[in-house]
């Protein structure tokens, strides 16, 4: 098994093997019952390549293919030559494919891979130490992948600064890493067409008066995922003001902790991404494998609810390029943004703690759920009620299964929950009364709590039923 350098987070002065990045031995174990995994390919086809893999003739698959291609293109070569080379290797699977490969994907993507010792040792503490300094919020806190280093810009041939010093800055370092690639004739270099189209990375600026405009106050913790910034002195500045509760990798980190990472910067790619994978929230600003595999992983992590926020950056790019616009419209723009980013399907798991959806840009508004619909209807009104993100303790449960009978859940809830109490907004339940009613197709669920000892929510919920599943959306109000 061997490993490579990658280009996503900065250039690697070091190549990693895959032994040095992930636990070899789990992922072997992990699929052994679907996959075969070698060490090292036999002696007899190595012989023929000179002991070198990159010998092998490079097969190379159209992006996003079906099985049906890699049954009927790729695996006929295979059988006859037993060997064959991949690359590039990401997003050569399309998305639909036959339940069987999408567990077989799911399971080396999000269980067989796992970091190695010395990775997920000093991860764990960067998390641990990320939870600790996040103590005003509950231990929650916001990650961004912030894609600005001087490689990356460079490569985006957008302008930022502006003049010759940029301009003589970015061509010597095009130069160095991609050689004449750039300065071809045929190679157009259009900065304000990428720019319009959304292509430019986004600044730290640009990210902070985003992540401000959409709800986020300056006391959230923000965690920073990034490889060395461009100029960083200068353009981290801004974001560290209006986040001063900023932290980053070097920030949690000892030195004598990192030394051995620096240089390689797939093994501290690794690091950001374990403590992403436990934020609140992820906010991803330009693409690439790290937010698609980790927005996958935080998904396949939380049963589905792990809020990603992707933003429009055409729309972004028009918005702060206005310079008549007010901040309250940015604002509203913004905000917008952020309903249509969770709209899209990227839910969050809501603690009992952050349930205001008018002032925090933690919860999606309204929030989606889809569960089966052919789910037994005792085990779905259970499920629902997990789903919600309060843990509830049962104290009666009653189930009435005939279609037009409602069906009640008397439902006690933890002393200790701080309940933040605000204005009750149209819910239709008393004041001290906390409720959630439930409809399945003709079958209404109901569950009322009203304990005046708590502080009064109400909850109000419909389910929908469609052709796949049930769409559950859901708005919070509070008493008072």
């Amino acid at each position: 098994m061997r490993g490579g350098c990658s280009m996503d987070s900065g250039a690697d002065i070091g190549c990693s093997q895959f032994s040095d990045i992930f636990d070899e031995e789990h992922f072997i174990t992990t699929l052994q019952d679907y996959v075969q995994v070698v060490h090292e390919l036999p002696l007899e086809l190595m012989e023929l390549y000179n002991f070198n893999i990159s010998n092998i003739p490079n097969f190379r698959v159209q992006a996003w293919a079906t099985a049906k291609h890699y049954l009927e293109e790729v695996y006929p070569v295979l059988s006859e030559q037993r060997v064959i080379r991949i690359a590039p290797f990401a997003n050569r699977l399309a998305m639909d494919v036959p339940p069987n490969i999408q567990f077989l994907r799911c399971l080396a993507n999000y269980e067989a891979l796992r970091f190695s010792l010395p990775i997920s040792a000093l991860a764990n503490q960067l998390v641990n130490r990320m939870i600790d300094k996040s103590s005003g919020s509950d231990g929650k806190y916001v990650s961004v992948h912030l894609r600005f280093e001087e490689d990356m810009v460079a490569f985006s041939c957008c302008v930022y600064d502006g003049g010759d010093a940029e301009k003589n800055e970015m061509d010597s370092i095009r130069e160095k890493g991609w050689g004449e690639k750039f300065i071809r004739k045929a190679h157009i270099i259009a900065p304000d067409l990428n720019r319009i189209n959304g292509k430019c990375p986004m600044t730290p600026l640009e990210v902070g008066m985003m992540l401000r405009g959409m709800g986020f106050s300056n006391n959230t913790p923000i965690y920073l995922a990034s490889g060395k910034i461009y100029r960083a002195a200068r353009n981290l500045a801004p974001l560290m003001k209006m986040f001063p509760l900023l932290q980053t990798k070097e920030s949690l980190g000892a030195p004598e902790e990192l030394s051995s990472f620096e240089g390689y910067s797939s093994r501290l790619a690794a690091l950001d991404y374990m403590v992403c994978l436990f934020s609140e929230v992820f906010v991803t600003t330009q693409g690439g494998n790290f937010p698609h595999f980790l927005m996958g992983h935080r998904r396949f992590l939380y049963n589905g609810h792990a809020k990603t926020i992707k933003p429009d950056k055409i729309q972004l790019v028009s918005l702060l390029h206005d310079t008549r616009i007010t901040w309250k419209a940015f604002k509203d723009q913004m905000k917008a943004m952020l309903a249509e980013s969770d709209r899209k399907g990227i839910m969050v798991s809501v603690g009992v703690n952050k349930l205001d959806t008018q002032m925090d840009p933690y919860i999606p508004y309204p929030r989606s759920l889809m569960l089966p619909i052919h789910m037994d209807k005792k085990k779905l009104m259970l499920q629902l009620l997990l789903s919600l993100g309060t843990k509830f303790i049962y104290r009666e449960v009653h189930f009435s299964l005939e279609l037009k009978s409602p069906s009640f859940v008397d439902v006690m809830l933890p002393e200790n929950i701080p309940w933040r109490e605000r204005e009750a907004r149209g819910c239709g339940f008393g004041n001290l009364t906390i409720g959630v009613e439930f409809l399945f197709n003709n079958l209404s669920f109901n569950i009322q709590h009203g304990n005046p000892q708590q502080s009064p929510l109400a909850r109000y919920c419909k389910l929908a039923s469609e052709d796949t599943g049930i769409l559950l959306r859901c708005a919070y109000c509070f008493g008072v």
